[in-house]
């Protein structure tokens, strides 16, 4: 039996060399035709598997495992590798004059980790069976070397042994590849373990990727668990007494805190504060608190919590907000709030001292863009925004210009929120079914929907103030029928607004007709004029139509 073992041992051996003498190893297609031939030999071979160096060169099995890690044939490559590296076979190194490995080298472990096939985390694990020198960390032309691969394979073990060898933790800077550090966080996992010992071994816990950004920066980005991660990161440095610079800039000069309030970390932001310069300014020119009243067209509870979370923050930290920075489009904070219709924004900023003296009314193109979600209660929302916008900014004694009036009635015209002819009151006449929900219906303890439908403009605000309407918006949605809600919240925001178009208009008409009348009889002539009719009269006075 153990002689039968050793002939068959000894032919295959025979039938290796024969089929290597057969190949041009400088063509690519005799390496892979190779492969294919020795498959079912190492298929069929028992143990012991044989000295792979007593049959091939170094260079030789180096050529044939690229092209198995490049095979698209990935069973056959697979194959070859995993023989390879159970016969024992170690990778020698190149060395260089002084009797050291050459490190610029591409091998196999690297264009497995290019190519990524199914397996290539299996395959590449292999790979390092034979690549096992952890004293030579190989780096290919575009400057991955194997411990970037081991930190892509989150292996603690591989990682362990290149750290134990005295590598450097964060490799050579490159254009091209990232820092070990940014790969874990890009792995999606929280890796705390591999985390710390990078950490532990040196790593740079601010050292920026290739687009500019440090660790903090790349965590901020993450869809999940970037809470957890930067907790991690600040103990972490904490323990082993690395500074974090929380006002590192990216390529776009973005600090973290900018990252995260673009990408609407809710649970970062408040921890980013403590420890971030507010006043930093992007490549935009936008601060922190330019981001937050830009980007707040949704859970303004929530940013309006995070405005008073930044000037508490700053004040505990004596430090003073620029409140009235202006980014590179010229706008500053408020005008962005404006901007947005957000009324608690608005009125925050003008008590913390916001300078309406040079405060430009934002243009007719960007206006009302922060509420363009068509949803039900839109309208209500936007009437009763731009109100309280106007109230908070007139008692903080800016005077409104009659550009300023027309840009906020062309909001009103291009969202259509003017009512049409056919009135609410009219339909409560008509329509049985409706004037008897309505009178069920309370809006508020003691105001049916009813009442409030037939309550003159002057009497609505008394009910509520605009702010409380903005506010309070989903919750009249939640007590109105679905089928009458666009008709009551565009009679809604007709009343809310009509004291405001009642002012302008009877200005501009008078004016129109060059003062020939008392303003009384202007007054009377005008007052029962709908909104929109009230717009065009102001229209006719700058010569629009």
């Amino acid at each position: 039996m153990l002689s039968k073992w050793w002939d068959m041992s000894r032919k295959n051996k025979e039938t290796l060399k024969s089929l290597r003498k057969r190949v041009n190893w400088e063509i690519y297609e005799d390496r892979v035709k190779l492969l294919f031939q020795l498959e079912p030999i190492f298929y069929e071979w028992k143990d012991p598997l044989p000295n792979l160096r007593e049959i091939f060169q170094g260079d030789e099995i180096d050529r044939l495992l690229t092209d198995s890690a490049n095979l698209e044939d990935s069973e056959i490559g697979e194959r070859f590798i995993v023989f390879v590296a159970c016969s024992g076979y170690k990778d020698q190194p190149e060395l260089d004059e002084d009797g050291d490995p050459v490190l610029q080298r591409t091998t196999a472990l690297h264009h497995a980790a290019r190519r990524k096939s199914e397996n290539w985390w299996g395959l590449s694990r292999h790979l390092f069976r034979i690549f096992d020198r952890f004293d030579a960390n190989y780096r290919d032309f575009f400057g991955c070397t194997h411990l970037h691969i081991a930190c892509q394979l989150r292996c603690p073990e591989l990682v362990g042994q290149f750290l134990d060898r005295g590598q450097n933790p964060d490799c050579l800077p490159c254009k091209f590849v990232d820092p070990p550090l940014h790969l874990i966080i890009r792995t999606g996992v929280r890796l705390c373990r591999l985390f710390e010992m990078l950490l532990l071994g040196g790593a740079d816990p601010n050292l920026p990727d290739t687009e500019g950004r440090a660790p903090l920066h790349a965590i901020c980005e993450k869809p999940y668990g970037a809470h957890r991660w930067v907790l991690d990161l600040i103990d972490f440095c904490r323990q082993y007494q690395k500074p974090l610079n929380f006002d590192a800039r990216d390529a776009l000069g973005r600090t973290a805190l900018h990252v995260a309030l673009i990408h609407d970390r809710r649970n970062l932001i408040e921890v980013l504060m403590l420890d971030t310069d507010m006043n930093l300014a992007d490549a935009d020119g936008l601060t922190p608190l330019h981001i937050i009243c830009k980007n707040c067209p949704y859970s303004r509870d929530l940013y309006l919590r995070w405005l008073l979370e930044l000037f508490k923050v700053n004040d505990l930290k004596r430090q003073r907000v620029l409140i009235d920075a202006q980014d590179k489009q010229g706008r500053t904070p408020l005008q962005w709030a404006v901007t947005n219709v957000w009324p608690g924004a608005v009125d925050l900023l003008l008590k913390r001292g916001a300078d309406l003296s040079s405060f430009v009314f934002p243009s007719k193109i960007c206006f009302g863009k922060g509420m363009a979600s068509r949803n039900a209660n839109f309208k209500l929302r936007l009437a009763s925004g731009l109100m309280a916008i106007v109230e908070s900014l007139e008692n903080a004694g800016y005077e409104l210009e009659l550009s300023d009036a027309l840009t906020i009635m062309e909001s009103f015209f291009e969202h259509k929120v003017f009512e049409k002819s056919t009135s609410l009151v009219q339909r409560l006449h008509d329509d049985k079914k409706f004037e008897i929900e309505a009178k069920n219906k309370e809006i508020i303890q003691g105001l049916s929907l009813y009442d409030l439908i037939q309550l003159q403009p002057r009497e609505v605000t008394k009910q509520f103030s605009f702010n409380d309407w903005f506010k309070n918006s989903e919750k009249f949605f939640n007590r109105v029928s679905i089928f009458y809600y666009e008709a009551f919240t565009a009679h809604l925001a007709e009343k809310l607004s009509r004291k405001f178009f009642l002012s302008w208009a009877l200005v501009t008409f008078c004016e129109l007709i060059h003062f020939r009348l008392p303003i009384l009889c202007c007054d009377m002539m005008i007052e029962n004029l709908p909104n929109e009719d009230l717009y065009n009269i102001c229209l006719a006075a700058t010569g629009q139509n």
